[in-house]
């Protein structure tokens, strides 16, 4: 079925939000032990990131990206 995650990126040691990531997937069963897992993402990055040029290529960037994992389980 569809899955939809969100991550909040947050330093402890400088007390800010780095990076929010929203998800939204699909898992399609093969069979019982085996599922193949499509996604889609968006990351927004935020001051904490632009402040300490940890950000993408030195500047704050957002990404769309996407990609697909496969599970199996025993």
């Amino acid at each position: 079925g569809l899955a939809l995650g969100n991550t909040l990126g947050y330093s402890v040691e400088k007390g800010q939000l780095l990076h929010n990531t929203t998800t939204l997937g699909y898992s399609y069963e093969f069979c019982e032990n085996v599922s193949l897992n499509p996604y889609v993402a968006y990351v927004w990055e935020l001051d904490g990131l632009e402040e300490h040029g940890q950000g993408v290529a030195g500047s704050e960037q957002n990404r769309f990206f996407g990609g697909v994992s496969l599970a199996v389980s025993f």
